[in-house]
């Protein structure tokens, strides 16, 4: 090897560290969010489960736990940024729909799904449009179900986790 070859070979990033392959559990702290007993969140339920064949569980858990959840079973690297209707970032484990050039931040809900942990973070004022509901898979169906509640899920999502039950499913 010349004393330049060095420069030649394409540099790489160190592999990011996986998140364990643990099964996740819902933390003890979890308390049902009251507001998904309401006969309208009720409905909204409902529909999403006949919609993406899952039934949807709200949780609250302490900030501790939403730490020790995020320390245990990290956020995968970006995979990029789309800017196509909204601003779409997704990774393997993540998902963010956000406006173009908005900067509030309504943090990451977490999902349980197959004993793993995603992140989902949607702006409360994206509307599922066409060519947001034509997306597949887990990720941005997770993503769909958060528009879905966006209203009761609020602005404060850093501790708010909902457990699906089923098998997620893309709309043909």
């Amino acid at each position: 090897m010349g004393i330049f070859d060095f420069l030649k070979k394409k540099k790489t990033a160190p592999a990011p560290q996986a998140a364990t392959a643990e099964p996740v559990w819902l933390p003890d702290s979890a308390k049902a969010c009251a507001w998904a007993i309401g006969a309208d969140t009720a409905k909204i339920l409902d529909a999403i489960e006949k919609t993406w064949g899952v039934r949807v569980k709200p949780y609250r858990i302490s900030v501790e736990d939403a730490r020790a959840l995020e320390r245990a079973h990290p956020m995968a690297p970006s995979s990029g940024i789309e800017q196509a209707q909204y601003a779409v970032e997704a990774s393997a484990n993540s998902v963010f729909w956000h406006e173009h050039g908005s900067w509030i931040d309504f943090k990451y809900a977490k999902f349980l799904y197959r004993d793993k942990l995603y992140y989902v973070n949607v702006s409360p004022t994206v509307q599922l449009t066409q060519s947001m509901y034509d997306r597949k898979g887990d990720l941005n169906n997770m993503a769909k179900i958060m528009v879905c509640l966006a209203k009761q899920a609020g602005t404060d999502r850093d501790t708010l986790v909902f457990t699906l039950d089923g098998n997620l499913y893309d709309q043909t």
